[in-house]
């Protein structure tokens, strides 16, 4: 607005002299720009025709320097005019771009503007200018075609003019009145092949469209939608239809009354026009889900893609399941069955949970769902997953001592902070009930140099204070006390702070500094390990009786693995325990066991108390940091729960709850990771006597065991760190770590001996 002010006061100021200017301005046009003037311009608002008006107003402002009357009256002023009283001035397009520095030498020919096209012009000067910016020469009809841009009030992109006009926020009659519809057209048509002008009046666009082209390839309504149909061929409808899928999310109100006209219809073909009679018709059909072809090209809505989802999900769960109703493992050996869940199995449980989200979608939308639900096929599917989930769990349950017995490739939960090499710079998140169904995507998700999926198996009971805890504890117990609550004990005291505890054991065991994910987000330069918590799909898996929250509960780990990455530290991904859906509360026995003795999915009991050995099973071993006493563990042998708990839970034995994942995403690969060779020579005789190279500020660590006994940061580049052993015993064995940036450098001697181990081979 303050642009056209500032042009009209150039216009009044080089008219409005000695002579006082009058403008006449019939439409109103420019009153409220005029008002805005400054104090050196006095302007009168006539408000009548009276030429008497006129000349009163005249006599009073003859002292002014400079004087406009403004009038919406027309008044016969030619005498005035002929005795230079008075100089009528016409404020036109002309006018306006000839003051304008940005436009004056760009104007070609004549620019003739109507009333309204004029009060467009004006009330949205600064954006017009702005889309002529691109213009050497500017001409009537290229200021029309801006003009155009700005029918609604504001301008808009040829997107949003389409969007506007199916939507009738900009009316065909107000493009006429303006004289700009062949404008619009060329917008239109440049932009999206359309030709506006076929339809001359769009009221109701959105639906007529869609309607006429139903209509036109299914005969099932006959003439009962006669006053929607459009005089246009079947190809200029299509180009609409292809601009109104492809911005879908503009016109939801319009969908919403659209698919009201069609509540309780079917079609006997299964069409894509009409979301509604889509919907109609899978619902209709779906127990014979098996043979519904849908062409997912022509889905447009998300309701259409969701509902597809669910067809297709139980499609594929139905032939998988057929597939493994009698499976059996093809070796007995843990090794081969993490293997065989990982490449197979697992895609069970994830194409089940990913159905229950879809069908608790599905419940919002009351009448298709009621129809699946009678159908009944969501709970045949349930009862055969269930099926194929209890026959393959039995095998895996009634074995498992004899399974875990040979680990051969597989790693035991507790062992992997231990037996793994880890670059200095890696962020270990420790994700509470984490699936290995749910995190194998990542895979794919993350952007990084290279991902190793370790085989790892969970210690027992599948429990977060024996899981998680398990990473960390080395000298460290777990005891049940009276109520069978596990307590963590540290020198015979209970550790209270557990993940301050945590934290410290992570640095300990890596032998190097760890801060957490907080800190660490407000570092800008770290050399050392993270170590993070995240507790999302545990809260979700306990609070809510929801597939689709324990779906969604994912979200943020990628967020934060991919931040982790990109800021060039490598991801150590690992779950406590994974969890698994419940099919039923067991109830025999359960009058007869105190609550406090029942887990989820395993009872504590005294050593000497039997449990029906038909439902229970005892002699599974646990981890061996618990502390059990007088009692003993019995575990669940299905798949069902002692109390009554969510959708899912954990604490037993099974694939879903024991294979647990970990994950190492690379930021680097192996050729970009520098192996270091900072260490020239160590002797180790009464005196520990390191010659390096190359070093200089780097840190120097020794170990003897598990304790730290000396640290350095070195002074040069060929340096020789010394330090008295005198107190070891021949034979007494330690480490030299060098860590420089990112570069780490492991050298094992004894005492009056040598040995070199290799930096990728961790016996520590």
């Amino acid at each position: 607005m303050q642009l056209i002010v500032e042009i009209l006061k150039d216009i009044i100021k080089s008219k409005a002299g000695i002579i006082p200017a009058y403008i006449y301005d019939e439409a109103g046009i420019f009153e409220k720009y005029l008002c805005r003037l400054d104090e050196n311009i006095d302007i009168t608002n006539l408000s009548s025709g009276s030429k008497l008006a006129l000349q009163v107003s005249l006599r009073n402002k003859q002292s002014s320097r400079y004087v406009v009357i403004y009038s919406k009256y027309n008044i016969d002023i030619g005498s005035m005019v002929a005795t230079n009283k008075i100089q009528y001035v016409e404020i036109n397009a002309e006018m306006i771009f000839s003051t304008f520095a940005g436009t004056k030498s760009r104007i070609t020919g004549n620019i003739v503007l109507t009333p309204k096209q004029m009060e467009l012009l004006v009330d949205n000067f600064e954006s017009v200018i702005h889309d002529l910016e691109s213009y050497e020469k500017i001409t009537a009809n290229i200021l029309k075609v801006s003009l155009a841009k700005c029918v609604n009030g504001i301008y808009q992109t040829p997107k949003e003019i389409f969007v506007s006009l199916i939507k009738n926020e900009i009316s065909m009659n107000r493009v006429r009145s303006l004289y700009l519809q062949e404008q619009i057209n060329k917008i239109i048509e440049d932009s999206f092949g359309v030709i506006i002008l076929d339809f001359s009046d769009n009221r109701n666009l959105f639906q007529k469209v869609l309607i006429t082209l139903l209509i036109k390839n299914h005969k099932d309504f006959g003439a009962s939608f006669n006053d929607y149909l459009l005089p246009v061929n079947e190809e200029k409808l299509i180009k609409v239809f292809d601009f109104i899928k492809a911005n879908v999310d503009a016109f939801n109100q319009e969908l919403f009354e659209l698919n009201k006209f069609f509540v309780g219809k079917y079609t006997q073909t299964l069409t894509y026009y009409i979301p509604k009679l889509f919907e109609n018709y899978i619902a209709e059909n779906i127990s014979d889900y098996c043979n519904l072809k849908i062409n997912r090209e022509l889905l447009w809505t998300n309701d259409m893609v969701i509902l597809t989802d669910f067809v297709e999900r139980i499609s594929k769960m139905d032939m998988i399941l057929n597939k493994y109703v009698s499976y059996s493992f093809s070796t007995n050996t843990i090794s081969e069955i993490i293997k065989e869940y990982k490449e197979s199995l697992s895609e069970l449980d994830s194409l089940y949970r990913e159905l229950s989200a879809l069908y608790e979608v599905l419940s919002y939308s009351h009448d298709i769902y009621v129809k699946i639900d009678r159908a009944n096929v969501y709970n045949k599917i349930t009862e055969m997953y269930f099926n194929v989930l209890s026959n393959i769990n039995s095998r895996y349950i009634s074995g498992f001592n004899l399974i875990i017995s040979d680990d051969d490739n597989a790693v035991r939960q507790d062992r992997i902070l231990n037996n793994f090499e880890f670059e200095r710079n890696t962020v270990f998140i420790f994700a509470d009930g984490l699936r290995y169904e749910m995190a194998k995507p990542l895979k794919n998700d993350i952007i990084c140099e290279d991902v190793v999926d370790y085989d790892v198996y969970s210690i027992l009971p599948t429990e977060t204070e024996i899981g998680m805890n398990g990473y960390f504890i080395t000298d460290e117990k777990l005891r049940l006390n009276k109520k069978n609550i596990f307590e963590l004990v540290m020198q015979a005291k209970v550790v209270v702070q557990v993940i301050n505890w945590r934290i410290k054991k992570l640095a300990e065991i890596l032998k190097q500094p760890v801060i957490t994910f907080d800190e660490f987000k407000k570092m800008e330069n770290y050399n050392g390990s993270v170590i993070y918590f995240y507790n999302d799909i545990d809260n979700a898996l306990h609070n809510y009786n929801s597939s689709r929250k324990v779906t969604d509960s994912i979200q943020e780990l990628k967020t934060v693995i991919q931040y982790s990455i990109d800021r060039k530290f490598d991801v150590m991904l690992l779950s406590d325990h994974g969890f698994i859906d419940i099919r039923n509360k067991i109830q025999l026995q359960d009058g007869d066991i105190d609550s406090e003795k029942k887990k989820s999915r395993y009872l504590i009991l005294n050593s000497s108390e039997k449990a029906d050995s038909m439902y229970y099973l005892d002699g599974i071993k646990v981890a061996d940091f618990i502390e059990m006493a007088n009692k003993k563990i019995c575990f669940i042998n299905s798949v069902n729960s002692l109390r009554q708990t969510t959708k899912y839970t954990h604490g037993g034995i099974s694939l879903q709850e024991t294979i647990i994942t970990a994950l190492l995403f690379r930021a680097k690969s192996i050729d970009q990771i520098q192996q270091a060779k900072f260490i020239v020579n160590v002797e180790a005789f009464n005196e520990l006597k390191i010659e390096t190279c190359g070093a200089k500020d780097a840190e120097c660590f020794v170990y003897a065991g598990e304790n730290k006994i000396f640290m350095c940061v070195v002074e040069d580049n060929d340096s020789i760190i010394r330090f008295p052993i005198r107190n070891y015993s021949k034979g007494d064995e330690f480490l030299i770590v060098i860590n420089k940036g990112e570069l780490v450098e492991k050298y094992a001697i004894k005492k009056s001996g040598i040995t070199v181990i290799d930096k990728d081979l961790d016996i520590f």
